[in-house]
C-alpha cells in the first residue's frame, strides 16, 4: 500500500522559502546536482529542531556552504528534505509507493532522491486536491498507475548509483 506523508507546517514553510529556486534551468540543475554529488555539499538535520526525527540536533553543512541563491545550495536542501522524509518514512513502517503531493511533487531533484534513498517508486501527484486525492487511493488500497494528468507514472529513480552513496554518507553523519 502507498504512503502519504505530510510535513510539520514550519518544514514546509522552510522547504517553500528555501527550494523557490530548487528548479533551475535543465543545464544549471544538471551541473549543480553533479557538484552537490561530487563535492558531498550535505545539509544535516534539524533545520527545524523542535520537531521530526532528529528533534534538538543542530544543522550543519558538511563540506563548502554554497552561497543563498545558488542553485547547488538549492539541490543540496532538496537532497535534505528527501533524506528527512525517508527517516520519518522509515520511522512508521513505510513498505511500497510512495505519493507525492504538492509544491514537492513539482521537485524532480527531491523525487530523485527520495526514490533512490528509499528504493521505491515515487509517484508525484500534480492536481489541487492532493491531499483528499493520497486519502482516497491510501483508504481504497488502489495501485498508483496514473497521475492526475492521466499519464502513467514511472520510478523517479536516478540512473546512478551515487545518490543512495549519498543518501547512506548523510544518515551516517546525522546525530
Amino acid at each position: 500500500m502507498p504512503t502519504t506523508w505530510a510535513f510539520h507546517p514550519s518544514v514546509t514553510q522552510f522547504a517553500e522559502t528555501a527550494c523557490s529556486f530548487c528548479l533551475p534551468s535543465p543545464h544549471t540543475a544538471v551541473t549543480s546536482l553533479l557538484r552537490a554529488l561530487i563535492s558531498v555539499r550535505m545539509l544535516t538535520p534539524a533545520v527545524v529542531p523542535e520537531t521530526g526525527p532528529n528533534r534538538g540536533c543542530t544543522s550543519r553543512w558538511v563540506g563548502p556552504e554554497p552561497r543563498i541563491g545558488n542553485a547547488e545550495r538549492g539541490v543540496a536542501v532538496a537532497f535534505y528534505l528527501a533524506l528527512v522524509t525517508r527517516r520519518c518514512l522509515e520511522l512508521v513502517g513505510h513498505r511500497g509507493s510512495i505519493i507525492v503531493e504538492g509544491p514537492f511533487a513539482k521537485n524532480s531533484v527531491y523525487l530523485q532522491m527520495l526514490s533512490a534513498a528509499t528504493g521505491c517508486y515515487v509517484a508525484p501527484m500534480v492536481s489541487a486536491t492532493g491531499t483528499s486525492q493520497g486519502a482516497a487511493l491510501l483508504v481504497s488500497g488502489s495501485v498508483i498507475s496514473q497521475n492526475a494528468a492521466g499519464s502513467s507514472l514511472v520510478s523517479q529513480k536516478p540512473e546512478t548509483d551515487r545518490w543512495a552513496e549519498y543518501a547512506s554518507q548523510w544518515a551516517e553523519i546525522c546525530c
